[in-house]
């Protein structure tokens, strides 16, 4: 038998055969071709395929962002490529910069509602001013990053 079964690419590469037909049923990777007893048999190619989509992942892209960097790849203009890269990757840095800085605020959301739940409690209920919940200092902010205050 010439090629390597769904098992061995699974081994070769780390992704479970699952994954790997589901990246076919998708259009990431080309469909294998077939031994005369039905099995997927795959050739190196699916090897560098399945590296330049782990590679993508550990980047943060999409699949649908890895579909289109693989076809340009597998063109080999490595100028297009690199150019389609480039975009993507500028726009993920963008997402990444805006989410650090709703972290930022949460955190300092955070450190506040902390900082006040370290003194004494009150004796008596949980009411206005006790920090049971405590107050997020700017309603806009906290509806960004999603938190939840009543």
């Amino acid at each position: 038998m010439d090629g390597m079964t769904i098992s061995a690419l699974a081994r070769a590469t780390g992704f479970t055969a699952p994954t790997i037909r589901y990246y076919e049923r998708i259009d990431l990777l080309p469909a294998p071709r077939r031994s005369a007893s039905g099995y997927r048999l795959y050739d190196d190619d699916a090897i560098e395929a399945l590296h330049f989509v782990r590679r993508a992942k550990r980047l943060g892209l999409s699949l649908d962002d890895t579909a289109e960097l693989l076809g340009c790849w597998s063109e080999g203009a490595c100028s297009m490529t690199r150019e389609e890269l480039q975009r993507l990757l500028a726009s993920k840095l963008e997402e990444v910069r805006h989410r650090i800085e709703e972290l930022r605020t949460l955190g300092a959301h955070l450190e506040d509602a902390y900082g006040r739940l370290m003194g004494h409690p009150p004796s008596g209920p949980c009411g206005p001013g006790c920090g049971c919940p405590p107050d997020v200092a700017d309603d806009a902010d906290a509806s960004a990053l999603g938190t939840v205050h009543g």
